[in-house]
């Protein structure tokens, strides 16, 4: 009997950029942004709050990516999906749209590290970048 020997993942990256507002149409975010939706709740069905608005649409599209030769791609990815669209989300955030970033580092190491890449698409437009590290 052959035994597949599986390589074990010991760290992987995700990114979320999320968007929410009052009034969001996720069917609508997704074909402006040309993006697939990894969540998408229309006004009321939203848990995230938005200002003073407790019912918020919310939309969000993940990159994720298992033991990646670069621990910063998730970042680099952002950069890149806002830049393409920068004209667009720009547009978004003028009408009151709220819009960060999300990075998650999950890891079965204990030590894992990093540079953060400049990321100047990010800070012209005033969205900010979160980013939490998940270890055993």
């Amino acid at each position: 009997m052959e035994t597949v020997q599986t390589q074990k993942v010991f760290w992987w990256f995700s990114a979320d950029l999320r968007i929410s507002h009052p009034a969001l149409n996720p069917i609508e975010i997704s074909t402006l942004l040309d993006a697939v939706a990894s969540i998408a709740m229309r006004p009321g069905e939203s848990k995230v709050h938005h200002g003073d608005c407790r019912s918020a649409g919310y939309w969000v599209t993940v990159y994720r990516s298992e033991a990646p030769t670069r621990p910063d791609s998730g970042i680099l990815w952002s950069e890149r999906f806002v830049g393409e669209r920068k004209a667009l989300i720009s547009d978004l955030l003028e009408k009151g749209y709220s819009i960060d970033v999300y990075i998650g580092i999950h890891s079965n190491v204990l030590a894992l590290g990093f540079n953060i890449p400049p990321t100047p698409i990010l800070w012209e437009l005033g969205i900010t970048l979160g980013i939490d590290y998940f270890s055993p």
